[in-house]
């Protein structure tokens, strides 16, 4: 059964609002990993997301898709997720995280799940921008 989800990148430092919607993976572990393709291979944007996630589509907002299960909100580095709950028969949003992109990453992205072979590398910000350590040990060492 797919977890949908939408990602909506706040407008920050000059950039426009854009929101996305991928149709599976949207629980936790499974929004850390396309966080993390974003940090990892380009920059953590709106256009590091789309580039780094091809599930990825473009949607006006977190209501555009009635049938969601997740909606996390990005401005910067910072991250609030809202998830569906169903109480008393009805269905209603919750805050289930308020933090960092870093701390989500880490704390949720199934570190056994890389296709690459590659090893997991924490995700840290540098600077202002969000880069795995492997991506800012290639960056010091050019």
């Amino acid at each position: 059964m797919s977890t949908r989800a939408t990602y909506l990148f706040k407008a920050h430092n000059w950039t426009p609002e854009v929101c996305f919607y991928i149709h599976s993976d949207g629980y936790a572990s499974g929004a850390a990993q396309y966080f993390y393709n974003a940090a990892h291979y380009y920059n953590f944007t709106a256009e590091g997301f789309i580039r780094g996630n091809v599930r990825a589509e473009f949607v006006g907002c977190h209501d555009t898709e009635s049938d969601t299960e997740h909606h996390y909100t990005i401005t910067g580095n910072n991250l609030v997720v809202m998830s569906r709950e169903i109480i008393g028969g009805k269905r209603t949003w919750k805050k289930s995280f308020n933090g960092t992109v870093c701390d989500f990453i880490n704390k949720n992205i199934n570190k056994e799940r890389f296709s690459e072979g590659l090893p997991f590398s924490p995700i840290i910000e540098h600077n202002g921008e969000l880069m795995t350590e492997r991506r800012l040990a290639i960056q010091s060492a050019a």
